[in-house]
């Protein structure tokens, strides 16, 4: 269980030792303005669920967004899905891969180090052991790779092909990129509007051992924690909060991602007696403790400063999550060349002289530093103008239609990206 910094409970000796450096912070900005939702009755409303005053009549307002009550549920069709838990989040983005009616790749990270492949993400700066991907999924990106322009942990979006350099290589191996559609990507695309993601490399010691591991920084997100979702400002979304508020802050995290009331879809719906009791958590209680705390740091400063921000209101709060892996922010500049420069040969042969034309392409000198580091990473896809397809090897793929969570593990479809000049 990962705890607040302000909670008075025992955890681990470092756990311990950070909550006692917070504690020396002598003082605190607290940020006044709202600027995500735009009405001030759903503004009110968020504000009671957060301080655990919702009423009879706040639920009824939530209770006429669920499936029965509202009229154009389709709409949440493309919606991301929110769960209380990465096992409920885990299950739905198998469901939806099965249904994707695409072949499935299941792609195997390479590790040095002992034991290496056995460390979670969480360890691994946010690269899992084993994904799987497929056309037309929906993924989420793991690693800040160019903040400026929006490739940053946690952007969504969908990917487009799965590239091998060569029709003998498939999975399980790294492919050399994957091209995605980021949902809010600024930066310059291939010629499809997509972005071209390389395998990264992140090492770390294991006992006195150094260790390694080379992976794609993506992961399926139809579906994310209501804890990862923390910072997004959503369109649509589809909400299961569960069936109880294991961490304070829970229900209003997830109920407080989009602008308006009607953009929210809860399925299933929830009961008044699961948010009329949140005042009295101990959790709860331990958190208004530390807003009162933080207001006299703030009034402390002897002025009063207020500081809106887009991505976070001021009623946002980092919750804890039972089951979610702790979240490793990794400030990566724009898109590094992996370490041992595996998939940088693999995709430029090793010839990267034609990466002078991107000055033809781009005057400004930052998005011709930025486009380089892209050329590097994925030059064929972008000079040559190839046609991109993908075709599969006779009898070596599932048909996803028929599996289950439990052979999940045993996918292995064999995708080949032929590249014609």
């Amino acid at each position: 269980m990962d705890l607040p910094l302000y909670t008075t409970a025992t955890k681990s000796e470092l756990s311990d030792l950070g909550s006692a450096n917070y504690r020396l912070f002598d003082c605190g900005i607290v940020l006044k303005q709202v600027l995500r939702q735009e009405s001030l009755d759903f503004k009110e409303l968020l504000m009671r669920l957060r301080n655990g005053e919702i009423t009879l009549d706040d639920w009824k307002v939530l209770m006429k967004q669920t499936p029965a009550a509202v009229g154009n549920a389709s709409t949440f069709q493309e919606a991301l899905h929110l769960f209380p838990t990465a096992a409920a989040v885990a299950e739905y983005n198998v469901e939806k891969l099965r249904t994707n009616s695409q072949p499935v790749a299941r792609i195997e990270a390479i590790h040095s180090g002992p034991r290496a492949s056995r460390i979670p993400a969480s360890d691994a700066g946010g690269l899992e052991p084993v994904i799987f991907l497929a056309c037309k999924a929906r993924v989420m990106l793991t690693a800040n790779l160019w903040v400026q322009v929006g490739l940053v942990n946690g952007a969504l979006g969908t990917v487009v092909s799965i590239c091998y350099d060569g029709a003998d290589q498939s999975p399980p191996s790294l492919p050399v990129a994957v091209t995605v559609k980021f949902d809010f990507y600024t930066g310059p695309t291939l010629a499809d509007g997509t972005v071209p993601i390389v395998p990264l490399r992140r090492t770390w010691l294991s006992s006195t051992y150094p260790c390694s591991r080379l992976q794609l920084p993506l992961k399926l997100a139809w579906a994310v924690t209501i804890h990862k979702s923390q910072g997004m400002t959503l369109d649509k979304v589809v909400i299961d909060v569960g069936k109880k508020e294991f961490s304070a802050g829970l229900t209003f995290v997830a109920c407080s991602r989009v602008r308006h009331v009607k953009d929210l879809l809860f399925n299933p719906p929830f009961a008044f007696q699961r948010v009329v009791h949140l005042a009295s958590s101990r959790r709860h209680k331990e958190r208004l403790n530390e807003d009162l705390r933080l207001e006299k740091l703030s009034n402390s400063l002897g002025s009063q400063t207020t500081l809106s921000v887009k991505s976070e209101s001021c009623t946002d709060h980092r919750i804890s999550e039972e089951a979610e892996e702790a979240e490793t922010a990794t400030n990566v500049p724009h898109i590094p060349i992996p370490s041992s420069g595996e998939a940088h040969d693999a995709c430029c042969n090793g010839d990267c002289k034609n990466v002078s034309l991107m000055n033809h392409l781009f005057r400004s000198k930052e998005k011709r530093v930025s486009l380089m580091m892209l050329l590097s990473l994925a030059l064929k896809l972008i000079l040559t103008n190839s046609t991109i397809t993908l075709s599969m090897k006779s009898g070596s793929v599932h048909n996803v239609k028929d599996l289950d969570c439990s052979t999940v593990d045993q996918m292995e479809s064999h995708l080949v990206v032929l590249m014609s000049h």
